[in-house]
């Protein structure tokens, strides 16, 4: 084989120089921030209610009765499934990282492309589902719960009796963000809630207010929001890329970041994310439509524009 003439072979060069420089400069631009488009699968289960145990007053002093829950309309535990479904829904869209596919919307799919509605869909499917609707990720998942009702009866020092009722409540919700490109999970969500009161109803609505409570919070570490420096006010105060769009508050708290560099695993080659590292602490000060106004709170550092800033934990 006849060796390529100089002037090809500077051509071939410099084209493959620019690609590499190319593929440099792109794999070193930073993740995009906007929100990722996010479908809420309707969640199923199970929510079990005693049956009726032994009566009052018992057969002993400080005996535990299990006994049906009373004051819980039946209403209420039907409706279930849409309250968790919509606490779900609001602790991910409280995060800033997500633009939910509408309900309304979401149903349509479901019934015309005859999905399962129950939330049991395995993730193939609900993968197809999420491109089918446009969505990045896919939120499926189930939960398992209960309301009991027990009666502690007590005999006083004169032989007289008091009974004292308790509803204990626990639920447990499971999660998978199913990524819509390849059926992957993206994360993979276990919560535990757990209530107690004398009256069934209050029980009840304490256990949805503490799984909020798990909610938000799984939420918010999982999914941090983050951001980029795109204006150095001073050598305290940053001007950063997010604002009321994406639910930012005066007050909250952020991190400048800087992420290390990634290294290359020497056998397996697979790329593993270098560690971030935390240059300081800031506080939002000012909030606008699309920007908001941060001022450094923690140590000294040095500002500039394209620095990411992530949500402090």
């Amino acid at each position: 084989m006849s060796p390529l003439p100089r002037p090809k072979l500077r051509f071939l060069a410099m084209a493959l120089a620019l690609f590499t420089a190319a593929g440099v400069a792109a794999w070193a631009q930073p993740a995009p921030s906007g929100p990722s488009t996010l479908a809420v699968l309707p969640l199923s289960g199970v929510f079990q209610v005693p049956k009726p145990g032994n009566p009052y007053p018992g057969q002993g002093q400080g005996q535990q009765i299990p006994r049906a829950p009373q004051g819980l309309a039946g209403a209420r535990i039907v409706g279930l499934e849409a309250q968790i479904n919509q606490r779900v829904t609001m602790a991910f869209f409280k995060t800033g990282r997500f633009q939910l596919i509408e309900r309304e919307q979401l149903n349509t799919v479901l019934k015309e492309g005859k999905f399962e509605q129950s939330g049991l869909v395995d993730d193939a499917t609900a993968a197809k589902l999420g491109k089918q609707i446009g969505a990045t990720y896919v939120l499926v998942g189930s939960y398992t719960g209960s309301i009991g009702h027990t009666v502690e009866v007590k005999t006083g020092f004169f032989g007289g009796k008091s009974r004292e009722d308790s509803y204990p409540g626990h639920l447990e919700v499971r999660l998978r963000l199913v990524n819509t490109e390849d059926g992957s999970i993206r994360e993979a969500i276990l919560l535990h809630a757990t209530s107690m009161d004398p009256k069934a109803y209050h029980s009840y609505e304490l256990l949805l207010d503490d799984l909020s409570s798990s909610l938000d919070k799984d939420a918010a570490a999982r999914f941090p929001l983050m951001g980029y420096v795109i204006k150095v006010i001073s050598d305290k105060e940053v001007l950063v890329d997010l604002g009321q769009n994406q639910r930012i508050e005066k007050g909250a708290g952020f991190q400048l970041v800087e992420q290390g560099e990634d290294v290359v695993h020497p056998v397996t080659g697979k790329r593993i994310k270098g560690e971030r590292k935390v240059l300081t602490e800031l506080k939002v000060t000012d909030v606008g439509e699309e920007s908001s106004t941060l001022k450094v709170t923690g140590a000294r550092a040095t500002l500039k524009v394209g620095q990411t800033v992530v949500q402090a934990p």
